[in-house]
């Protein structure tokens, strides 16, 4: 008769803890950093995991370097950023740092959420009024958001908003974008 022969994993070495690993049903988890790899077994993979878990992120509009930015907020109390990030399929990529990919996928959904509401926030309709009994502009928002500002002309032909007229920042600066167009 054939005898079976017991198949044997090959054993590793963690890069963390020292420990010998093998991959079994879990996969090979490594990382890869500065052109090192580093293999790591399932106990300090899950502590690695757990030190970047992503409670907030601030993104901001202002590219640095061709990118938007985004600062973390982790779990431990780390903060990273601001950084550069680059948006992928289904996560964040941020060069030359190395995040788990839970973390990632956390900031992606931040970022969806993010975008979201900024898009609720831009200026659907504006319309600019200038007849000579009326004097107005009118902005309505994505989200529905409608706002009528009265203004004058001021001496030299600059338009002077209504000061008692009430504007979030966000329409603000896209009022004063269209009027520079």
């Amino acid at each position: 008769m054939f005898q079976q022969k017991q198949r044997t994993l090959l054993e590793l070495k963690c890069s963390e803890c020292g420990k010998a690993f093998s991959p079994k049903n879990q996969g090979l988890w490594y990382r890869f950093l500065d052109g090192q790899i580093l293999l790591t077994c399932p106990t300090c993979y899950e502590k690695w995991e757990n030190q970047y878990e992503v409670i907030n992120a601030e993104f901001s509009d202002n590219p640095g370097y061709g990118l938007p930015m985004v600062t973390i907020y982790f779990k431990n109390g780390q903060v990273l950023g601001p950084v550069s990030y680059m948006a992928e399929n289904n996560h964040i990529e941020i060069p030359g740092y190395d995040l788990p990919m839970s973390a990632k996928i956390k900031l992606k959904e931040l970022a969806k959420a993010y975008w979201a509401e900024k898009e609720k926030q831009k200026l659907k309709t504006f319309r600019l009024v200038d007849t000579f009994d009326e004097q107005y502009i009118f902005a309505e928002t994505n989200a529905g958001d409608q706002y009528k500002i009265r203004f004058k002309y001021g001496r030299y032909g600059e338009m002077i908003l209504d000061p008692s007229t009430k504007l979030p920042e966000y329409v603000l600066k896209q009022i004063e974008q269209k009027m520079r167009e």
